[in-house]
């Protein structure tokens, strides 16, 4: 078949939005990039005993060699599984095998080997509605199947484009999820798919699934868009390096992934992505202290016997406060030496000389991003204990929320910014909220602040805060949520 970049759309009125949007918690994902198969295969075994399902899978060769970007999320049950390396005939029976134990595919990848030999891999769960593959169809049976399927009360859930020879052919899955009207685009050109892009934004689309491919040394792309009241971004082009920044900054706003990419064009890799969130999380710009109903005679105090600890350098922040949390909950050191933040370090960045010497320039460094603290919380409890790191993810938080917390032996991570002052950005700064007081009715909390401020720019001693020991402060919470800024938060912490 002769290539060409046609467009073809297709209006479904259906009902509801992707799976991704209603089921997504603000970070409770995880995105991996750069995985060989191998790692991917461990990659596996280690995310279902933490909790996590895969819902996206990307597969490319690379210098000879496939990589796997992958999205997870927190998973209540255990009914998936995923599957790669499979030819076109093991593909099929994997595909009979799964709908007989009444799970359906929800994302594919397909790749060629170094020989040519096309590869396919594959995510299944157990979900309400069937779903069913196509492979290998060209461009003028996909659009006949996709008016077909149609007609059955099927839509695309996943379209995935590669070279045969000549030829473009799509491997698929549709399945009968309720999606609302659809836009479906294949076949595109890099400024033939921009454009899509440009004309439906304005109609109120987003793109739920992309792909990007490479047929003879130009990029293919193809996409479906669903309605939705929702803010996206979606960008490509991006090394490794940029990814990562560009995933880190967007999640730090609010921002979920629930598609990712890559493909190889000239010689280099390159990795794309699609993320959303709700409108609703652009409508506050400054924290909120809420007053709190509290009596007269109520005489309430308590403080969990967390002693501050000093960051080692000035970036180290994220490590203190995980030193200061992981010991709260017994997760031990790690480091040979006895230095906790060096074993933080060292433990969470793989094979670096971090876990030995700690105090270098490949060691030296913040943790960039909300998300980045998150995951050392997550990777260094299971890396030392295989234990699980649960809590809840936020913004600032009540008087209330803070004493059931407190009461109950947890403390809360905060994220302030009281020099840049931006609510939806990550903090420039993590400390720990160990305790609460009552005094003439107005709450207090009780900080470990890691940081070795001088009497001069100690933003606690210039609004008032009364300090209890070194890095240790009492400071009301009117005063802590709107001058020091306090904008994120992890709380109802358990490592399990």
């Amino acid at each position: 078949m002769k290539f060409n970049l046609k467009t073809f759309r297709l209006f479904l009125l259906l009902i509801s939005l992707h799976p991704h949007i209603l089921n997504a918690q603000w970070m409770q994902w995880e995105c991996r990039s750069n995985n060989s198969l191998s790692e991917f295969s461990n990659h596996i075994n280690d995310m279902k005993e933490r909790g996590y399902a895969p819902v996206n899978i990307s597969v490319v060769t690379y210098s000879k060699e496939p990589r796997v970007s992958s999205i997870w999320q927190k998973a209540n049950v255990n009914d998936w599984a995923c599957w790669h390396g499979m030819d076109q005939n093991a593909f099929t029976e994997k595909i009979k095998y799964f709908n007989r134990k009444g799970l359906s595919p929800i994302d594919i990848a397909v790749w060629k080997e170094n020989a040519g030999e096309l590869r396919f891999a594959a995510i299944w769960q157990k979900i309400n509605y069937e779903g069913v593959v196509e492979i290998g169809v060209n461009e003028n049976e996909l659009r006949k199947k996709i008016t077909n399927y149609a007609k059955k009360g099927y839509s695309p859930r996943d379209l995935n484009g590669y070279a045969v020879g000549d030829d473009i052919r799509y491997t698929c899955i549709f399945d009968k999820q309720p999606r609302g009207q659809l836009l479906i685009s294949f076949g595109n050109s890099e400024n033939e798919f921009q454009k899509e892009f440009d004309k439906n934004t304005p109609l109120g689309y987003y793109p739920i699934d992309v792909n990007y491919f490479n047929y003879k040394g130009n990029i293919v792309c193809n996409g479906v868009w669903a309605k939705g009241d929702l803010i996206w971004d979606n960008r490509k082009g991006y090394d490794i390096e940029e990814f990562q920044n560009y995933l880190e900054e967007k999640t730090d706003n609010g921002y979920s992934p629930i598609d990712i990419d890559q493909y190889y064009l000239n010689g280099s890799f390159y990795y794309g992505a699609t993320l959303t969130k709700s409108k609703k999380n652009n409508q506050i710009i400054n924290p909120s202290y809420i007053q709190s109903n509290i009596s007269a005679a109520s005489i309430a105090q308590k403080t969990l016997p967390i002693s501050p600890v000093e960051q080692q350098t000035k970036v180290w922040c994220w490590l203190a406060t995980g030193e200061m949390i992981l010991k709260h909950y017994n997760i031990p050191n790690a480091n040979p030496s006895g230095n906790y933040q060096c074993g933080i370090i060292g433990s969470i960045f793989y094979n670096s000389p971090c876990y030995i010497n700690c105090f270098n320039s490949i060691c030296i460094r913040p943790s960039g991003s909300n998300l980045n603290t998150l995951r050392m919380f997550k990777d260094y409890s299971w890396i030392t204990s295989k234990k699980v790191f649960n809590c809840r993810e936020g913004y600032e938080l009540n008087f209330n929320t803070i004493k059931t917390n407190i009461d109950k032996q947890k403390p809360i991570l905060c994220g302030i910014s009281p020099v840049r002052r931006q609510y939806y950005s990550g903090a420039e700064h993590a400390v720990v909220l160990i305790g609460y007081k009552i005094i003439n009715e107005i709450p207090f909390v009780v900080i470990n602040d890691p940081f070795p401020y001088s009497n001069v720019d100690n933003p606690y001693l210039k609004e008032g805060a009364s300090l209890l020991q070194k890095n240790q402060y009492q400071i009301s919470l009117q005063t802590f949520t709107n001058k020091l800024f306090w904008h994120w938060s992890l709380s109802d912490i358990e490592i399990i």
